[in-house]
């Protein structure tokens, strides 16, 4: 027998045509209704299953109301409901009376979440009374209490639980959040709106937070190696490994590292935090730049000016925008630039491009001190005389210091500093050795060079590279090396012979005053 279930729909004083006949429920008595029911049940009613059929009938619902299967979803819940189906791991939904009141409670219970966020959908419900998250771990829906109120769930049957500030629970279908006089209902079939009516905000760090991912991973599959395998870090620079300084460090501590440390120093306000390092080349002005970020605890990331510009139009620009960016992201900042004269020249007009990309940069600079950024910076030159005004201007690099040759003391220490890992002889004259380095006007890296030379001398004398060159070499040689004063007399020797004289070479004019056109 084909027969037609009929569900969902409550049938009361329902017009069954069976038999041609029209029935008339208005003027028929109760007792008529009923035997004309009772003759219909053979026909219309399988007792055995008590479902509602009908065969080959006409069946009119005409005027009666329809009762649904059960309550409509509000707006709130349809918009949560739609936006499980698009979320993924590491997304996050917050519900909310406001944007600024969903900010606040996420930053107030950033500790409940145990995983990185990488986007937050935000959906606006001015009547709520508190902050709700919903996250999606795999196939699993949460819910995490983003108020100080408890949070009540309802489950299908009616039992109740709640969960405090900060906790997470697990949503089924048929779930309830229940927060103040709202409710959201978790519905596995509910209607799916278009993505885009959902939520009011949308918030996405994936680019961002993506590669720090990956470096962490680096860093957790670096720790299962064994300790005989790793190889040693490189040792960290700090003012301790920097010599003849001190008026330098001094400046810089009040400028840069006690500010970072310490940010109530400053009051809320801090302009100066851009400094120029001038003087001449190899003095140690990016040696001490990386010593000050590692004293700091700063992100650190040094350029060369140069190394960031670019033939293409508007490439070097969003070169600079990309560093500074990184920087804001890895606050406190600390951007080392080398050879800042490469690109802050005084501007004339004639170079368009190159005045395009300090405008640039000039820019950055002044968003960064509006945001009130932590992005300090450090520059060096030996031509501080060459560059724009506007770069050297208060609230830019307003503030400079002069990293002159070492003086006497300075020379000494740098070079005490450098020996001290070295295998010194017990009657090197350290004394002398600086006294003359001293004055053969000697920077921070020609004594680095010198002790360099030394210890090169102290091999040739052991006849260390004959043997290796004849094959006679063994490790343990090495164990008899000595640096005497003889070798750093040579090596300071060398040194004077291959440094620059101030002396400008002589230059033939050119154009038409040249004697060739003579």
């Amino acid at each position: 027998m084909k027969t037609l279930p009929i569900t969902n729909v409550a049938y009361f004083g329902a017009n069954f045509n069976a038999s041609k006949k029209q029935a008339t429920e208005k003027t028929a008595k109760p007792q008529q209704r009923n035997n004309r029911m009772s003759s219909m049940s053979n026909v219309l009613c399988d007792k055995n299953y008590g479902v509602l059929q009908a065969k080959n009938m006409k069946v009119s619902f005409k005027g009666l109301p329809n009762v649904p299967s059960g309550p409509s979803l509000n707006a709130v819940s349809k918009k949560v409901n739609t936006l499980f189906n698009y979320l993924k791991t590491n997304d996050v939904v917050v519900a909310a009376p406001s944007y600024s009141h969903a900010v606040k409670s996420l930053k107030e219970h950033s500790d409940s979440f145990k995983t990185v966020i990488k986007r937050v959908f935000f959906v606006e419900e001015k009547n709520l009374d508190r902050a709700i998250g919903f996250r999606k771990n795999l196939e699993d829906r949460e819910v995490v209490n983003l108020s100080k109120k408890p949070l009540m769930i309802k489950d299908s049957k009616n039992r109740m639980d709640f969960i405090r500030e900060g906790e997470h629970a697990y949503l089924l279908d048929g779930d309830k959040v229940n927060a103040g006089k709202h409710e959201i209902s978790i519905k596995d079939d509910a209607e799916v709106l278009p993505i885009k009516e959902s939520f009011t905000h949308f918030f996405s760090a994936d680019k961002e937070v993506t590669p720090k991912i990956s470096e962490i991973n680096k860093k957790t599959i670096e720790k299962m190696v064994p300790e005989n395998e790793k190889k040693a870090a490189p040792k960290k620079v700090m003012f301790a490994d920097v010599g003849g300084m001190d008026g330098v460090i001094k400046e810089l501590k009040k400028n840069i590292i006690f500010p970072i440390k310490h940010p109530e120093i400053k009051n809320g306000k801090n302009m100066q935090k851009s400094i120029l390092l001038y003087g001449p080349p190899g003095t140690g002005k990016s040696y001490v730049a990386e010593a000050a970020a590692n004293e700091a605890g700063a992100w650190f990331k040094k350029v060369n000016a140069s190394e960031l510009d670019s033939k293409y139009v508007g490439e070097s620009e969003e070169n600079w925008r990309n560093l500074f960016k990184e920087a804001k992201e890895n606050q406190p900042a600390l951007i080392f630039i080398d050879e800042i004269d490469a690109i802050a020249k005084k501007r004339n007009g004639q170079d368009v491009y190159g005045d395009k990309t300090l405008n640039t940069i000039l820019g950055l600079m002044s968003d960064s001190e509006k945001n009130g950024d932590q992005i300090y910076m450090l520059a060096a030159t030996n031509r501080a005389n060459m560059l724009d005004d506007a770069v050297t201007r208060s609230g830019r690099f307003g503030i400079s210091i002069e990293v002159p040759a070492p003086d006497k003391k300075g020379v000494k220490d740098i070079l005490k500093i450098y020996t001290k890992n070295e295998p010194m002889a017990k009657d090197f004259d350290a004394d002398k050795a600086a006294d003359k380095l001293y004055k053969a006007k000697a920077t921070g890296a020609d004594i680095a060079a010198a002790t360099e030379g030394a210890r090169s001398e102290a091999l040739e004398r052991e006849h260390i590279f004959e043997k290796m060159d004849n094959g006679t070499y063994v490790p343990e040689d090495m164990a008899k090396l000595t640096i005497k004063n003889e070798d750093f007399d040579k090596a300071i020797d060398a040194l004077k012979k291959n440094t620059k004289t101030d002396k400008k070479a002589e230059r033939n004019p050119i154009g038409f005053t040249s004697p060739i056109y003579q």
